[in-house]
């Protein structure tokens, strides 16, 4: 596989290098890993295995890099949902996608509350300030603060394994998933770079969505 490479590349080569600035914060590459590899952890922990499907549904935030990188090391699927959507249309595509977990932040969970009842199939529901039947994002990562392990070797894997499932608008009937590999998703970058070579210290305004597929993955490694 290749996007998992992204982000254990970046913080090997540029360590102290920018991976995002939010809220005033600024992290580096290394600082960005710790996150990464506890999110890794949790979802191993969690019973969650290569091929599970995760639905994302969170606003860009450094959140939406750690779980999408972790997702992409454990061999899990990512399912990014649409924050605009009305209610019923992330049920469908989480249960139409067979979700085992369902992520979202602090500012999306009132909403995921409201249609949760409807979804069927989820494990494990997780929330930035979790409350109730969600829990809590920085406590699941605290519980893996102080352990240590290698790097799963999923990058040993083929490079059309399933990366995401990429739902379309459905302005002609219902929202059907896009199935899209690693190779897939990876050919972005070197598109980007035929049209606009990187330059030292390049830094990008992350102003669309994240969840977006013409921006995927995101730029900021």
């Amino acid at each position: 596989m290749l996007l998992n490479l992204a982000m254990r590349r970046a913080a090997k080569l540029y360590p102290d290098n920018t991976a995002t600035i939010f809220h005033h914060e600024r992290r580096s590459c290394r600082n960005l890993m710790p996150g990464f590899m506890r999110w890794l952890l949790a979802l191993i922990e969690m019973g969650l295995k290569p091929g599970d499907k995760a639905a994302i549904y969170i606003l860009n935030s450094p959140h939406f890099l750690e779980v999408t990188y972790a997702c992409f090391e454990a061999g899990i699927v990512i399912v990014p949902l649409n924050t605009r959507l009305a209610a019923e249309e992330p049920v469908f595509i989480i249960n139409d996608a067979e979700c085992s977990a369902f992520i979202t932040d602090d500012i999306l969970q009132p909403l995921a509350s409201a249609f949760k009842p409807g979804i069927k199939g989820v494990r494990h529901y997780i929330s930035v300030n979790g409350a109730g039947e969600f829990i809590d994002y920085e406590q699941t990562l605290a519980k893996f603060a102080g352990h240590r392990t290698e790097l799963s070797e999923v990058a040993n894997g083929s490079d059309e394994v399933l990366a995401g499932l990429f739902y379309t608008s459905g302005t002609t009937g219902m929202p059907k998933g896009v199935m899209l590999s690693h190779r897939n998703l990876w050919m972005n970058a070197p598109h980007t770079i035929a049209a606009r070579p990187a330059e030292p210290k390049q830094v990008f305004l992350y102003a669309a969505p994240m969840f977006y597929l013409r921006h995927f993955p995101p730029s900021s490694m």
